[in-house]
C-alpha cells in the first residue's frame, strides 16, 4: 500500500506578523495588488460593522477594479457584521448573489 504524504508548508497566520517588519507577507496575498489580473466579474458584499474584514478593504478593492474597467459591484449592509443578522439583509444577500450569477455565470 502506497501512502501519499502532503509536502505543502504549514499554513502561516499572516495576521500574527507585524506589517512594518514584513509587508511582503501581506502584499503577496493582497487582492488589490493583483487586481490587474482579474477577469471574472466580482460581486463584493460587506457588512459595515464587519470586525473580521474592515469595510475599507472591500471598498479599496471595488474602487481599484472599477478604475481598471473591471466588472464589479459592491453592496454594503449598514450595521451588519461579517454576515447579516437581520433577516431582510440575509434575504438580500441571496437575491444579490442570485441576480449576479444569473447575469455572469456561464
Amino acid at each position: 500500500m502506497q501512502l501519499h504524504v502532503d509536502q505543502r508548508p504549514a499554513a502561516t497566520d499572516y495576521d500574527a506578523r507585524w506589517r512594518d517588519k514584513d509587508p511582503e507577507a501581506f502584499l503577496v496575498f493582497s487582492a488589490v495588488m493583483h487586481s490587474e489580473n482579474g477577469t471574472t466579474p466580482l460581486l463584493i458584499m460587506h457588512g459595515a460593522s464587519d470586525e473580521r474584514v474592515p469595510t475599507y478593504q472591500g471598498r479599496e478593492l471595488f474602487e481599484i477594479l472599477a478604475a481598471r474597467g473591471k466588472t464589479t459591484r459592491m453592496v454594503t449592509y449598514p450595521g451588519t457584521p461579517h454576515f447579516p443578522n437581520v433577516w431582510e439583509q440575509r434575504l438580500d444577500v441571496f437575491c444579490e448573489i442570485n441576480a449576479w450569477l444569473a447575469k455572469y455565470n456561464p
